[in-house]
């Protein structure tokens, strides 16, 4: 677990500066990896506002992983999907991205570097099949 520590707070004219210290263990560290294995970074593309546990129930009912399964926005319509199995981070990454309430969720596997978080998640491939088209010149 973090353990927090104030550096000396230095008084410059009646103004207190003060800086934390966070120190982790090297074991949570990682163990916290660990769990990220198993899990995707996925990006919501919509204007409208999103509700965490809104996410959180409609993800876990179209992936059905509902044991182990845990979402945490990283930041705004940015969000990490926890998963127990590799098979269902598997099922989860075939069937992306989703469109569902008008919104685009593009997914992909966890990195560690976190500047590449969101490398991928702008543009998507889809297919589409039109039926009844007749040839003409």
């Amino acid at each position: 677990m973090a353990e927090e520590e104030n550096s000396s707070a230095q008084q410059n004219n009646g103004i207190v500066d003060e800086e934390a210290i966070v120190v982790y263990n090297e074991e949570d560290i990682l163990d916290g990896i660990e769990n990220c294995k198993t899990s995707l970074i996925g990006r919501l593309i919509t204007n409208k506002h999103v509700n965490l546990s809104w996410i959180q129930n409609a993800m876990s009912n179209i992936w059905r992983s509902l044991e182990g399964f845990g979402v945490t926005e990283v930041r705004p319509k940015l969000y990490q999907f926890f998963f127990n199995n590799e098979a269902d981070l598997e099922r989860a990454l075939r069937e992306s991205p989703l469109l569902f309430r008008n919104a685009w969720l593009l997914v992909k596997r966890w990195e560690r570097a976190e500047e590449q978080l969101e490398d991928g998640l702008d543009s998507a491939d889809i297919k589409i099949q039109v039926l009844g088209l007749t040839k003409t010149l």
